[in-house]
């Protein structure tokens, strides 16, 4: 049957599910904004893009978790796999910065390949 603290997990994903994703998903944005807003730290171009994927995800999940719609993982998870796609592009380009990039190269914006 599954050791009890394991089935009590497994039930509360079930049931919460929907809520907990939107948790993740609005905590993510809501931290993205205070990195930016409030700490005063820009993002880069690839920053933009990969809140684009989140932003829009806590968005779904709220919806989908408000109306309780069992189908909410057919959009939820293709923006979520397109928000890792960038982001593990991005990953790369600041392990790896001696590489070109599809960045802009505007004066005075925040380079992608930096930490």
């Amino acid at each position: 049957m599954g050791a009890p603290g394991a089935v009590g997990l497994r039930r509360l994903v079930v049931e919460r599910g929907q809520w907990l994703a939107f948790a993740v998903a609005a905590t993510a944005m809501l931290g993205s904004l205070y990195f930016s807003e409030v700490a005063g730290l820009p993002p880069c171009e690839m920053c933009w893009f990969q809140r684009i994927f989140m932003y829009s995800s806590a968005v779904v999940l709220t919806v989908g978790a408000v109306t309780k719609d069992p189908k909410v993982a057919r959009y939820a998870i293709p923006l979520a796999a397109l928000g890792l796609l960038f982001s593990l592009y991005h990953y790369q380009l600041e392990t790896f910065p001696d590489q070109p990039s599809v960045c802009s190269a505007v004066p005075g914006a925040v380079p992608c390949n930096v930490r």
